[in-house]
Order: structure tokens, then sequence, then C-alpha cells
């Protein structure tokens, strides 16, 4: 896990020594498609780096799309 975005970066993809790596980019408000309406929203960039000789890449992908999933629909 890495936090790219203290550093103002929106989006990185990072090359590591490590299995799975988890950028975590800026939080900015930017314009988002809801529905059939623009609006502007809370937004942030995850990037999953990972090595495809140890995941597979439908593993990953599918574990992408919970974590979007979780933070879309994510409320304190």
């Amino acid at each position: 896990f890495t936090s790219i975005g203290m550093f103002g970066t929106t989006f990185n993809t990072p090359l590591s020594p490590r299995t799975c790596t988890l950028s975590v980019g800026n939080v900015g408000v930017r314009p988002r498609v809801t529905g059939l309406e623009v609006k502007p929203l809370l937004s942030v960039w995850l990037t999953v780096t990972y090595d495809h000789r140890v995941l597979d890449g439908g593993e990953v992908a599918r574990m992408g799309n919970s974590l979007r999933s979780y933070v879309e629909n994510w409320s304190a």
C-alpha cells in the first residue's frame, strides 16, 4: 500500500518489488457521471500493480472491482 496522493499526484503506476501494491491518489472533487447527469463529486484514483507471475489478472480485477464498489457505497 502506498499513498502517492499526499504529494498531490492523481494517478501513478509504481514499479514495486512487492507481489501486489495498491496506490491511492489524491482525493478531489471531479466531474462524475451519475445516471444522465454530470455532478461534481469526490473522486480518487486507486491503482493496483501486481506481478502476473504470482497473481492471476482475473483475481486482481475482481478484487479491484470489489474495492471500487466498497469505496463508492461507503458511508461514514
